[in-house]
């Protein structure tokens, strides 16, 4: 399988190069061409092939694959090029796009999310949870240091695209909790727990 799998990688680009893969399957091999981009060749029975093309592991978009007839290395080599680079080529743009995307609303999350912290003394950024994507800001009160139990709590969460936040109040005094609303209310941010506004 390995001597195999050379010929097609070096068929299909004389940079690619063969790795065994990480399950250390004797039918199985990886080729990885200059760029990083691995296609995984397993061999099924006697007479076939899947070639699966490998994507990051947070995309959402499937991995494209094909099946072969596992005739000589050229056929796979002349099967992988026709068939499966194409879709491997489209699947990792969208998966680009895709990573494109949720940086852009992580930047307008993190925006969001500072602004409000600034309006809340003593509030801080919460790190990020990427399922699902929220950002939160909370900020935490005793009215006595030594006082085990907390008389103020506020969060915040930051919707994925930055364009909603659920604002909680819990044990605020009441001028507080109205100056914090209306705060809120001025940037058509959520006013009361579990509503949100665009």
């Amino acid at each position: 399988m390995d001597q195999y799998a050379q010929e097609i990688a070096r068929l299909l680009d004389p940079q690619c190069r063969v790795e065994p893969l990480p399950q250390c399957v004797s039918v199985s091999m990886r080729i990885v061409d200059g760029d990083g981009r691995a296609l995984d060749l397993v061999r099924c029975d006697d007479r076939r092939l899947r070639v699966r093309a490998q994507l990051p592991e947070d995309a959402s978009v499937s991995a494209p694959s094909i099946r072969v007839s596992a005739l000589t290395p050229k056929h796979v080599a002349d099967h992988i090029r026709r068939r499966l680079l194409p879709q491997h080529a489209e699947a990792l743009e969208k998966v680009e796009a895709e990573k494109t995307a949720r940086e852009a609303e992580q930047r307008v999350r993190g925006a969001v999310a500072e602004r409000l912290a600034s309006l809340i003394p003593g509030a801080c950024v919460k790190p990020e949870y990427p399922r699902p994507r929220r950002t939160t800001v909370s900020f935490q009160r005793r009215e006595d240091p030594e006082d085990l139990w907390f008389t103020g709590r506020i969060w915040a969460t930051v919707g994925p695209q930055g364009d909603s936040v659920e604002l909680e109040i819990h044990a605020l005094s009441e001028e507080a909790e109205h100056a914090l609303r209306g705060l809120a209310s001025l940037d058509g941010w959520c006013t009361r727990e579990g509503d949100s506004a665009g």
